[in-house]
């Protein structure tokens, strides 16, 4: 058996930001992707598993047959599966998937499935017990880092990404990103989490990408780029007082107001974040966010975070995962 694995990730700030060039912190999330490649299905698993497939590609002779729990995109999961298979050549066998992770919620477990099945299945490539040899660029397969293959694919399936996902996911452990340096190891006081709740506010209408795209657009317009810088500068200014020490409530205000100004926290959503201020708390949306729909998930620091949610038909993700 072969596997790999890879958590979810919360934004603490730089949101949107990283994109252009100011630095974002991000921690690991208490949810998991894990993928699983055998000779056979696991039945337990497969009685699980929201369907069971056949993948034949016809390009590169490849059988096989994937089990599947908690992925909505099947389309997304064959496109990873293509693009690995690029490098490790033809593969058979069973490969299970079970995910954890809220789907479009700005966790991210897009980038999570990535890298569970590349360090799965280049696992297998690179195993003294694989019969089947790496094809890589060039016909350099197995001299590829998985890293670097798994960012590789990051970038084919994910176009647009600041790559702060990635960095936090791939290395397991809180980072500082910024695009000129990548990511750098970060010890922070995180004890603030044990009083955190995750909520889920419902999926945004607009996707990522979309959301990405109009920002930047945002930022050329005459109209509009002077609030919208100002409000990146605002965010990376978070980042620096979260590295500092600062505030967390005074922190996630200030960041929470600047996504206001960019756009990104829908109506509702703001109407419940100022529920969770006005109680002495503080929240902000940790992924993209949207403009319409819900917000993704928003972290709070609240004592009565779990009623107010309810109030607005939310739900806590706390419930089933202890987020410390």
């Amino acid at each position: 058996m072969f596997r790999g694995s890879a958590s979810g990730k919360i934004i603490l700030s730089g949101e949107y930001a990283v994109v252009f060039g100011y630095p974002g912190i991000a921690v690991p999330a208490p949810f998991t992707v894990e993928a699983t490649m055998g000779n056979t299905c696991h039945p337990e698993r497969s009685r699980r598993a929201t369907r069971a497939v056949l993948w034949f590609d016809y390009a590169h002779h490849d059988t096989l047959t994937v089990t599947h729990h908690g992925i909505e995109n099947e389309n997304y999961l064959y496109r990873i599966l293509d693009a690995v298979t690029k490098i490790t050549g033809p593969l058979s066998g069973h490969l299970t998937i079970e995910n954890t992770i809220p789907i479009g919620l700005g966790m991210g477990s897009s980038t999570a499935l990535v890298i569970a099945i590349c360090r799965c299945l280049l696992e297998k490539q690179h195993s003294p017990l694989s019969c089947r040899s790496g094809r890589g660029a060039g016909g350099e397969g197995k001299n590829d880092e998985p890293k670097e293959i798994a960012a590789a694919i990051e970038d084919a399936v994910n176009p647009g990404h600041s790559g702060l996902d990635f960095a936090v996911i791939w290395e397991g452990k809180p980072v500082k990103f910024t695009k000129a340096n990548g990511p750098t190891s970060v010890d922070l006081d995180l004890s603030f989490l044990k009083k955190a709740i995750l909520i889920d506010t419902g999926k945004p209408n607009e996707t990522t990408p979309e959301m990405v795209a109009w920002i930047k657009d945002n930022s050329l317009s005459p109209r509009s780029g002077f609030k919208v810088k100002g409000a990146l500068q605002t965010i990376g200014h978070c980042t620096e007082r979260l590295l500092k020490g600062e505030d967390i409530k005074e922190i996630f205000k200030a960041h929470h107001r600047a996504q206001i100004t960019l756009g990104i926290v829908p109506p509702n959503v703001q109407k419940f974040i100022t529920a969770i201020e006005e109680s002495g708390g503080a929240a902000k949306v940790i992924g993209a966010g949207g403009r319409s729909g819900g917000g993704g998930i928003v972290l709070t620091i609240a004592k009565n975070a779990v009623t107010i949610a309810s109030s607005y038909g939310y739900r806590s993700l706390n419930t089933e995962y202890c987020l410390h």
